[in-house]
């Protein structure tokens, strides 16, 4: 029996356009994504890459389809398993260690949901991070 080989994962956050890892960065810090009057020339872009690269990576591994939620029936009972998928070799859970709602321990995906990543997904999807 032969192991399928993983899809190549190329995320290289320096593929991002300024303007969209500026999205990116506002939202996680605020919350939620900028208005048209929000200013967001100041966000300092390279204190923020090193803070938030691998939350925009889980963004970015959900909105391109490698990663996804268990089934939803789980949620609807408020358990929250763990996020399914494509793992990429590349992928270090251990960046995510209390990055959730419990503040200990590591679940993709309840930190996928903790942060709203999916919001995320409209910037994050036109780049080619699958090749």
């Amino acid at each position: 029996m032969t192991e399928t080989p993983k899809a190549p994962w190329n995320f290289n956050i320096q593929l991002i356009t300024d303007g969209d890892m500026r999205q990116c960065v506002f939202f996680l810090d605020e919350g939620r994504m900028p208005l048209p009057t929000d200013d967001l020339s100041a966000i300092d872009l390279q204190d923020a890459r090193e803070g938030i690269m691998h939350l925009v990576e889980l963004a970015a591994l959900f909105a391109l389809g490698r990663l996804h939620g268990p089934d939803p029936i789980f949620e609807e009972a408020g358990i929250i398993l763990d996020a399914e998928g494509d793992f990429p070799e590349s992928f270090n859970p251990d960046a995510y260690d209390g990055e959730n709602r419990s503040g200990f321990g590591i679940n993709i995906y309840e930190t996928y949901l903790y942060y709203g990543l999916k919001a995320l997904a409209p910037i994050l999807v036109k780049y080619p991070f699958n090749q």
